[in-house]
């Protein structure tokens, strides 16, 4: 009876420490940066400490994860500065499937086993910093602004499709998830007609 218990102890504390070894793996990932066009350079940030800078894009970094999310700033010479906010915790996100310039804030559905995790891959366009007309120009950020609000309605989707929202769609974070992601479509929605006004004619 001894040995068995003996047995058992040391079982149980290996797998406790495989538990342990398991979580404590997990506390960093890698973020693969791209932009259109490519050779941009871009600087994460979070709660104003930089992370990680690309010297020049596509270009994969290794961050920390954490719930807050990350902001993304690009810039290359004869375009505007691109920016966007990156969020942990939505599992299906992939490339491009990220949120939006100005977004603040992040819930974590743990239930997924994707705690603290952000997407693999980043993608960002930078419009360029001139047009030869105003035809061109509207065009771009036409199809920019589609691009934004189809990026939009996927959150939203992935967002509702959560087990923090499948519970109880009323519940008080599942709301502020939903209006911060409809405050992002809004915030995005609006640079984008910055910069359409910011872009010069006839270059």
């Amino acid at each position: 009876m001894l040995k068995l218990r003996a047995v058992l102890c040391l079982s149980a504390t290996a797998f406790v420490i495989a538990a342990c070894a398991t979580v404590l793996e997990g506390t960093t990932q890698n973020i693969t940066v791209t932009t259109l066009p490519e050779d941009a350079s871009c600087v994460l940030e979070r709660g104003g400490n930089v992370l990680a800078t690309v010297l020049s894009t596509p270009q994969t970094v290794e961050v920390t994860k954490e719930e807050a999310p990350i902001r993304l700033v690009c810039s290359k010479a004869g375009h505007l500065d691109a920016s966007r906010v990156v969020l942990a915790g939505f599992e299906g996100f992939s490339a491009g499937n990220l949120l939006f310039g100005g977004m603040v804030g992040v819930v974590i559905d743990a239930s997924t086993g994707a705690v603290n995790q952000y997407p693999q891959e980043v993608s960002v366009m930078l419009p360029p910093a001139w047009f030869g007309d105003a035809g061109e120009r509207d065009a771009f950020f036409d199809i920019l602004k589609a691009d934004a609000e189809f990026r939009a309605v996927d959150a939203l989707a992935a967002a509702n499709a959560s087990a923090l929202c499948r519970k109880d769609p009323g519940n008080q974070d599942c709301v502020a998830l939903l209006a911060e992601i409809e405050d992002g479509r809004t915030r995005e929605q609006a640079l984008i007609e910055s910069q359409r006004m910011e872009a010069e004619l006839g270059g």
